[in-house]
């Protein structure tokens, strides 16, 4: 499919489009068989830790990095807190690149445009852990060693506090908005297993403030890992380039060609269904779009197609 993009005719929008759309959903696919057989490994005992010495500070701008653009393009602010320059801890990079790309996949997904997703990285003693972490995840005990938080949260819709408790079930969904209405539900769930794998735990709050934001706290001791789990050495960055999904907003709702007599109003909540099927059409017909059925009603009374 890159290939395919490189060599089509640039002046042929509709065809770059549909390209644009397939690759998208192969990557969307390729992350899903990864989790597949990464939760299939984790279900059999497969899935194996190979913990670097590293900064997490560093490694997490890194993954970051990344989200810029969507957040750019959706006119998102991404913020970073970190009070100390660098934390070194021992972490298997691999996986928790995968439990960043999840959870903040999850956070933008939930984030209404103009919102805010926040990541914060920071060292704590163990009675400052003592101090918020609730007590029903609390399994920390040993008070000489410090231990590494990481926050992300996201501006947007609550969730109510018995959806807390399901969404590290595998395969349970909740959708927040429009954005939330595609995923398999086992992101949080394999996320939360390499997080347990790392000695660590992981909850969900929804404040009194809008939005959700997910903690995660790992202990900071080498001792916790056993030799064949350890890589000597220091990591010191260079994660592999992975794409992350950017989707040009579609302007939909003008409706001033005049050689199209017709309206044909779609209504799909996916919105890569919504946008091929009005690619489909917009040659013949005005097209509108709604992605769900209260907007679709107030639209058909406005436009009457």
């Amino acid at each position: 499919l890159d290939d395919m993009m490189k060599n089509a005719d640039r002046t042929d929008l509709k065809a770059q489009k549909t390209l644009t759309l397939m690759r998208s959903n192969a990557h969307r696919l390729l992350r899903l068989v990864n989790n597949l057989m990464d939760f299939q490994k984790k279900e059999s005992g497969k899935l194996k830790l190979k913990v670097i010495h590293g900064d997490m500070v560093k490694f997490t701008c890194e993954m970051l990095s990344f989200f810029d653009e969507l957040a750019n393009s959706r006119n998102i602010q991404l913020k970073y807190h970190h009070i100390s320059d660098s934390i070194f801890c021992w972490f298997d990079k691999d996986l928790i690149e995968k439990v960043y790309f999840n959870f903040l996949s999850n956070a933008f997904k939930n984030v209404n445009n103009d919102g805010t997703v926040e990541v914060s990285v920071n060292k704590y003693s163990f009675q400052e852990v003592k101090s918020f972490v609730p007590a029903k995840y609390n399994r920390f005990s040993n008070n000489d060693i410090p231990y590494l938080l990481i926050e992300i949260k996201n501006s947007g819709s609550e969730i109510a506090e018995e959806e807390l408790e399901k969404i590290f079930i595998p395969f349970y969904q909740i959708a927040q908005n429009e954005n939330s209405s595609s995923g398999t539900g086992l992101g949080l769930s394999l996320s939360k297993s390499i997080i347990e794998m790392h000695h660590g735990i992981i909850w969900a709050e929804s404040p009194n403030t809008e939005g959700v934001v997910f903690k995660c706290v790992l202990p900071i001791d080498k001792n916790l890992f056993t030799k064949e789990e350890i890589v000597e050495g220091i990591y010191d960055g260079g994660i592999t380039p992975f794409e992350v999904e950017v989707k040009e907003e579609e302007t939909s709702d003008n409706l001033n060609a005049a050689n199209k007599k017709y309206t044909i109003l779609v209504v799909e909540d996916n919105k890569d269904v919504r946008q091929y099927i009005m690619s489909s059409l917009s040659n013949r017909y005005h097209v509108i779009e709604a992605p769900n059925g209260k907007e679709a009603l107030q639209k058909s009374y406005q436009y009457l197609p």
